[in-house]
């Protein structure tokens, strides 16, 4: 593997540079040790980021789970090349947060800011799935059953909590539709356009605005080249997977499959 510096270098951000370092750190770790280690929870765009520094790793086995396939915040784990992880492996629980019909409803940042108030940082906790009566915040399972007694309140609600080593039947089912559509281009601004109720000026300004992210990653040049496989996502108006690039149109347009996300 390349060194720390070298893969680190062009990244200013003091913050995210230390989260990348202490993920070179423990591939290297369980390189060196032939143990597995696992990464705290990270950003989508550091997950992107730091699984681009292991692409040709042949002895080192690299798996990111986030505890659902809708979780968006995400661990890496780490082991030699001569083994696999399992989803399983991860150490993450799931806590269950309830709380009376006739309290008011919680909205996501109350219920972070009130798991954070306990001191957790926030790389031990993972993504949060609300309801109108409960919520399933993942978290490392270390601090799971120091979340479920600790948190008595989120806001003004009196709220009870229980770890969950199985917290399937309270995720969301997500659900994808196929669709379809032709483009003039593959450049990004140009599939933005077409696949989401924008038009091809909003989509620039969305780039601009930071609020469009490709394969996870912020994307801001218009003229990247969409790719088959690449997930789009645009904050505010939903994600998008491109299935298949097909050939062209009789008006020289080119073919997209895809599957909207709802």
């Amino acid at each position: 593997m390349r060194s720390k510096q070298d893969l680190l270098h062009g990244i200013t951000q003091p913050e995210e540079r230390l989260l990348l370092a202490k993920v070179l750190d423990q591939a290297d770790f369980s390189l060196k040790k032939h143990q597995d280690t696992f990464t705290d929870f990270l950003s989508p765009e550091l997950t992107a980021k730091a699984l681009s520094f292991f692409q040709r790793q042949e002895d080192l086995f690299v798996l990111c789970y986030g505890g659902s396939e809708q979780a968006e915040r995400q661990m890496l784990g780490f082991c030699p090349g001569y083994r696999s992880l399992e989803e399983g492996d991860f150490p993450i629980c799931g806590v269950e947060i309830r709380w009376s019909k006739f309290s008011a409803l919680p909205g996501h940042r109350d219920i972070l800011g009130s798991v954070l108030g306990l001191g957790l940082e926030r790389g031990k906790t993972g993504d949060i799935f609300l309801t109108e009566e409960r919520a399933l915040v993942l978290v490392r399972k270390e601090m799971a059953e120091y979340v479920a007694t600790q948190l008595t309140k989120v806001g003004r609600a009196a709220v009870k909590c229980q770890v969950l080593e199985d917290w399937s039947a309270l995720l969301p089912r997500e659900t994808a539709v196929e669709a379809s559509c032709t483009v003039a281009s593959l450049r990004l601004d140009a599939v933005l356009s077409a696949v989401f109720p924008i038009s091809r000026s909003q989509a620039q300004a969305l780039l601009q605005a930071e609020r469009v992210f490709l394969n996870h990653q912020t994307a801001q040049k218009n003229e990247k080249a969409v790719q088959e496989g690449d997930l789009l996502s645009v904050r505010g108006y939903g994600r998008v997977r491109i299935t298949e690039i097909g050939g062209k149109t009789k008006k020289d347009r080119v073919r997209l499959s895809l599957l909207k996300y709802q």
